[in-house]
């Protein structure tokens, strides 16, 4: 026979270590609500079904609050990191464009001193991590220009810092694509970013004698 369910919440939260967790409870103490005392511990115990329910709906919406803060954070942080990843493009173009502005006969690759975005087509023969930048940011790349400060500086670099600058460029590309990457999957179905469930509150069936013995604060019940 099924025992009668129980009108008061009979259980210490203290015995929900490693349990599955079927709602969040704001235990901390709000005279305004009802709660001058908190709900934890044996005050949980003798918590009505409404305080608990009343808390938890507090706790839901401030978990919706921090769930939207971590979703314009998350935001914030692809349109840094998409910026980022469009500025290395663009160095690593000027980089090969200087490469080809003061090329000689001991070069392996005839880069043509090409102005256009044609510069940041001819960074996929490098594979990764260009094409996949390239790929993530779709467009919005600077159109490359010989008076830019940036490039008339890798200009009258020599090729063995070229070949060192465009290394660097290479490994920074490659962990802010990572990043970037990471940062668009946290937000797909499935990922990590996005609003929680609603949580819900069951009372639980319990013997008697438990709830009497929390009521009196001389142990913790079982569920």
């Amino acid at each position: 026979m099924n025992p009668k369910p129980l009108d008061r919440v009979s259980f210490d939260s203290a015995e929900l270590t490693g349990a599955q967790r079927r709602c969040t409870v704001d235990t901390m103490p709000n005279p305004g609500v009802g709660r001058p005392h908190g709900l934890y511990g044996n005050a949980f115990a003798r918590a009505s079904v409404e305080q608990v329910l009343a808390a938890s709906s507090a706790a839901h919406r401030l978990m919706a609050r921090e769930a939207q803060a971590a979703e314009s954070r998350r935001k914030a942080q692809i349109s840094s990191l998409t910026e980022e990843i469009r500025q290395l493009l663009a160095q690593a173009a000027y980089v090969e464009l200087a490469r080809a502005a003061v090329r000689d006969m001991f070069d392996d690759e005839d880069l043509p001193l090409d102005f256009s975005d044609q510069a940041y087509e001819r960074l996929k023969r490098h594979k990764y991590p260009f094409a996949g930048a390239l790929k993530q940011v779709a467009g919005g790349l600077p159109r490359p220009r010989p008076e830019d400060s940036f490039y008339l500086k890798m200009k009258a670099s020599k090729r063995d810092v070229l070949t060192r600058r465009f290394d660097a460029i290479r490994g920074r590309l490659g962990e802010r694509l990572h990043q970037l990457v990471a940062a668009k999957q946290a937000g797909e179905p499935g990922g990590t970013a996005g609003m929680p469930s609603a949580p819900s509150v069951e009372c639980f069936s319990a013997c008697r004698r438990s709830a009497d013995s929390i009521s009196r604060g001389g142990g913790h019940g079982t569920h």
